[in-house]
């Protein structure tokens, strides 16, 4: 990971950053690929179908973080990372939202460096941010042995709260100021990773984030 310097922006990346849910796509294309099974995909799927119609509750995100880290195991890492980087230039690309990632590079030219912060495994959102050339991730680690990964998660999922600490931690270990640092998010579960910096910004937010946001004068960003 490089210094980002004394202020740095977070991204939240699904329905933010992309149209959808990233986790969604990444499991459509590993299944295509025979990775997992119709039966392993299924109860997935009909979450983060859930997910993309419009209500994200955080515990459904555990669940499909818990479904993907079995639907992992076994799986050698560097293997998935390269289909992985398959997947996002057939399924993910065309995702991003244009304006956003505009954004992300207006603060890299800035000096400020740029991370995503995303409940996906951290080796795909590290995989994101290295080619959207942003400066890195923050996502959910795995467990792994040998290079393989056993099934389980090696800390908290990345989602809700935790982006808060997660970001508050890289914060404190690179120097920098998280007042001068700005936030990007577009659902009320990222109301602590929103309010942890000096400058947060609700993209497309939903209700709750809306309504929170104009309580506290944060601005609003909205795009199609």
């Amino acid at each position: 990971m490089t210094d980002a310097g004394a202020a740095a922006a977070f991204f939240d990346v699904d329905k933010t950053l992309i149209r959808g849910s990233s986790m969604f796509h990444m499991a459509c294309g590993f299944a295509m690929r025979g990775f997992f099974t119709p039966a392993q995909v299924g109860g997935f799927v009909v979450k983060q179908l859930r997910f993309a119609a419009g209500g994200e509750d955080l515990r459904d995100i555990s669940v499909i973080l818990e479904q993907a880290q079995m639907m992992a195991k076994g799986r050698d890492v560097t293997d998935l990372v390269a289909v992985g980087e398959e997947i996002f230039a057939e399924r993910i690309i065309d995702k991003v939202r244009p304006e956003v990632l505009d954004l992300a590079r207006d603060h890299l030219a800035a000096g400020r460096g740029v991370w995503l912060v995303s409940a996906t495994g951290q080796e795909i959102a590290d995989m994101f941010a290295r080619r959207l050339g942003l400066t890195g991730a923050l996502g959910t680690r795995s467990e792994t042995s040998g290079g393989v990964y056993t099934g389980r998660m090696a800390g908290p999922a990345m989602h809700g709260p935790q982006k808060a600490v997660a970001i508050t931690e890289l914060a404190e270990s690179q120097g920098l100021d998280l007042r001068q640092c700005f936030a990007y998010a577009d659902s009320a579960n990222d109301i602590a990773m929103l309010s942890v910096v000096g400058n947060p910004v609700a993209v497309n937010p939903d209700k709750r984030l809306r309504q929170h946001a104009l309580e506290h004068g944060w601005p609003i960003r909205r795009y199609r």
